[in-house]
């Protein structure tokens, strides 16, 4: 004789354990995992062209113009400007590095310096938000 303080039996269309629950649901979390995930990388390689690109496209503008007039600060003021003579303003700090051949590395120091805290910046503020 069953009381009112015991569990119903479970039947097929009964209550699922919780276990069970969030297996049949494991599948669409991977999925909204993987496309989350996709939607990171495009803002790592605008970051890496010019830091700040990747703040603005993370819609974080307040850090994305603090990058962004950093860098180039950096780019026009404690660079020697040599970077700055030879190549593009548009053509990312790596491409016109590794063009130059007289490139020293005092140069391209603090620019760089910039760009990869700028870079990581983005990826603590995706770990932090996430």
């Amino acid at each position: 004789m069953a009381t009112s303080d015991s569990a119903p039996p479970r039947t097929e269309t009964g209550p699922r354990s919780v276990s069970e629950a969030l297996r049949s649901t494991r599948p669409a979390t991977t999925v909204v995992r993987l496309v989350v995930y996709l939607k990171r990388w495009p803002a790592y390689l605008l970051a890496v062209c010019w830091p700040g690109t990747g703040h603005l496209y993370r819609r974080q503008w307040a850090r994305g113009c603090s990058w962004a007039a950093l860098y180039g600060t950096a780019l026009l003021f404690l660079s020697s400007g040599t970077i700055l003579a030879a190549g593009s303003v548009t053509d990312p700090l790596l491409v016109t590095a590794l063009r130059l051949e007289t490139v020293a590395f005092v140069d391209v120091a603090m620019p760089l310096t910039v760009l990869v805290c700028s870079v990581l910046d983005l990826f603590t503020r995706d770990m932090l938000d996430n």
